[in-house]
This record gives C-alpha cells, sequence and structure tokens, in this order.
C-alpha cells in the first residue's frame, strides 16, 4: 500500500516516451496534484530536457512544457525518445493516518490525445514500518521442542510477516 512516514517528501518521476512515427515538436505535462499535499514545499528536482515553461493553476494544476523539443519517435531514436521530470512535494501536516494520496500525470504530444500515467497511491503513517515483535511460550510438560509463538507487534490489517527459524528446526519457516 506504499505506507510512507507522513512529512517524509513523495518524489515523483513523470517519464514520456514519443511512440508516434514523427518527432514531437512540443510535449506538455499536466498534473493536477492531490488537495493533501503543502503546494509550498513544491520543487523540481530535474528534467531531461530544457523545459521552456511552468505554471501553477489553481487546484493544484501544475504544467510543464517543452516547446520545441524536437523528440524523435521510438522506431527511428529509442534511447532519444524518452524524457522525463522528476518533483518532489511533502502531504501537509497533521492529516490522519490512513490518508491515501493519489497522483496521475497527463502527458500531451504536439495536439495528439492524452496519454495518462499510471496512477500512485500512498499511505501516510505515522510509523510505517510495523515492529515484528513475538512472544513464545515453550511447555514444560512437552518433551519434544514445540514452542508456542504469539505475535505482539504493531498491525494494521495489511502487513504480512515471515519468520524463519533455522536449517534444522520443525518447521523451519512460519507466516
Amino acid at each position: 500500500n506504499n505506507y510512507i512516514e507522513k512529512n517524509k517528501e513523495i518524489i515523483y518521476k513523470i517519464r514520456f516516451q514519443n511512440v508516434g512515427n514523427a518527432p514531437a515538436t512540443d510535449v506538455l505535462i499536466s498534473d493536477k496534484l492531490d488537495k493533501n499535499l503543502d503546494i509550498s514545499t513544491f520543487h523540481i528536482f530535474e528534467t531531461s530536457h530544457q523545459m521552456t515553461y511552468f505554471e501553477v493553476i489553481p487546484e493544484f494544476n501544475y504544467t510543464f512544457s517543452f516547446d520545441s523539443i524536437m523528440l524523435p519517435d521510438s522506431v527511428s531514436d529509442p534511447v532519444g525518445s524518452q524524457g522525463y521530470i522528476i518533483f518532489g512535494i511533502k502531504p501537509k501536516p497533521d492529516l490522519p493516518d490512513g490518508t491515501v494520496i493519489k497522483n496521475q500525470a497527463g502527458i500531451y504530444f504536439d495536439y495528439n490525445k492524452v496519454v495518462k500515467t499510471n496512477v500512485t497511491e500512498h499511505t501516510l503513517m505515522a510509523n510505517p514500518y510495523p515492529v515484528a515483535d513475538f512472544t513464545y511460550n515453550h511447555s514444560c510438560t512437552n518433551t519434544g521442542m514445540v514452542y508456542d509463538f504469539v505475535y505482539s507487534g504493531e498491525y494494521t490489517g495489511n502487513e504480512l510477516f515471515s519468520w524463519d527459524f533455522g536449517e534444522y528446526a520443525s518447521p523451519e519457516t512460519s507466516t
């Protein structure tokens, strides 16, 4: 579920590739960011090509323009037909555990229809890394090597844990 710490910066990398049959003159990326993100923390890390225009439109809409990029098609230049932008942004402070932040961008090559990216999701948690503690009990009346293990760590309902008791244990593992 992509659990992340509440105050951790989310890094997005939007990739694009011209899979058309001619060079793309202009590429525009439109990204409506989740309302639970703090726009004051937004910053661009890197772009593959010279960005010619950047705009913030109300309601968390961002556009990144690469005018006159002349991005070759993927048949004539598979590597050169690709590009990207990397940016970071933090969630708003004091959001409750379990807040889900989604993102999906739209990529426009010249005047063609939009190409939508996959949707990403991040779930905010105060402690996204569960503690996998357990207690065990060995019965003194049982002559075998039988132990009862009870999980005593944190659990939100979506974790899966596995223990390895060693090569000669029976059983060797448990989930």
